[in-house]
């Protein structure tokens, strides 16, 4: 009996703090599948260079995300020994690590953004637009390092609802503010593939605020950057060595459908929509399984 209880005990306790983190993982692919959703009447154009425009996001997302996972599982071991300055220097050293790879990504987008266009296809008339998008689209590259780690602090100790929540408010806010840049309203036509781009900032922004404020007045954090500069940069250093094996396997499990999708770029721009309409399921199922399911025993590592 008492073997059934904990049993038991230990079954729901996984399914309370997994269904959040699955959630979180299809919820966070859910952005661009909106923006995919909101260009398609656009057209076949606009829908393929918002499906390439997308991948490379996408991509990118996923490599943060990944790092988030490891970051996570040095937090929930922090969490569990019940050290506060371990889970201090976890979360700063995965911020700045986070954020240093955003950044790298960013200058990528900005200074080489023709030339990736330009090697991933060869139709000149999805050029302008998938630059356009991609103009903007990069500071989700930024907002989305900073909340991906909140994100993992939170799923650390536990509080995985927290972060569902936010995407509660992301979404909507997303599929509206995209809905009204994307086709305008009254008189105005709107800005089309970039106003996708800008509805997706708006609310990932709006995101990392929610979650900011939400981890500055938890009230059993500590997260005072007190350790000197020489010890932190060897924190970091180790924790960067302890989180690329696990944030390396999860990339190379999740680049499969990416790389699909950018050797379907070479197709004719009708056979490329249809595709890009179908990619944003395939990917969020993946996500579902890869990111959602796979933190769980991170998460338990602090019990």
């Amino acid at each position: 009996m008492l073997y059934k209880f904990i049993s038991n005990n230990y079954i729901r306790k996984n399914i309370a703090l997994g269904w959040p983190l699955a959630l979180n993982a299809l919820l966070m692919q859910s952005m661009l599948m909106i923006d995919t959703l909101l260009v398609s009447p656009l057209g076949e154009v606009s829908l393929a260079a918002m499906g390439i425009a997308t991948t490379i996001v996408s991509f990118i997302l996923g490599i943060q995300m990944a790092l988030a996972n490891g970051t996570q599982l040095v937090m929930s071991r922090a969490v569990g020994s019940g050290s506060p300055s371990k889970l201090s220097n976890a979360y700063w050293s995965g911020m700045l690590i986070n954020l240093s790879v955003a950044m790298g990504f960013w200058l990528l987008l900005s200074w080489f953004d023709t030339d990736l266009i330009r090697w991933l296809t060869d139709n000149k008339t999805l050029y302008i637009e998938i630059g356009a998008y991609l103009d903007i689209a990069k500071y989700l590259v930024l907002f989305t390092a900073i909340t991906q780690v909140i994100t993992a602090m939170f799923n650390a100790i536990g509080s995985s609802k927290t972060p569902f929540k936010s995407y509660l408010i992301e979404l909507p806010i997303n599929a509206i503010a995209s809905y009204l840049l994307i086709h305008g309203f009254n008189e105005w036509q709107g800005l089309g593939v970039i106003g996708a781009a800008i509805g997706s900032v708006i609310a990932i922004s709006l995101r990392m605020v929610f979650l900011s404020a939400c981890l500055k007045y938890k009230a059993e954090l500590t997260l005072s950057f007190t350790s000197q500069f020489s010890v932190f940069v060897n924190n970091m250093k180790l924790h960067f060595i302890e989180i690329f094996p696990v944030a390396a396997n999860v990339t190379m499990l999740s680049i499969g459908a990416t790389i699909y999708q950018l050797l379907y770029s070479q197709l004719s721009i009708n056979a490329y929509a249809a595709i890009t309409v179908l990619m944003p399921w395939i990917r969020g199922g993946h996500s579902l399984l890869l990111h959602g399911l796979m933190p769980l025993p991170l998460q338990l590592a602090r019990l």
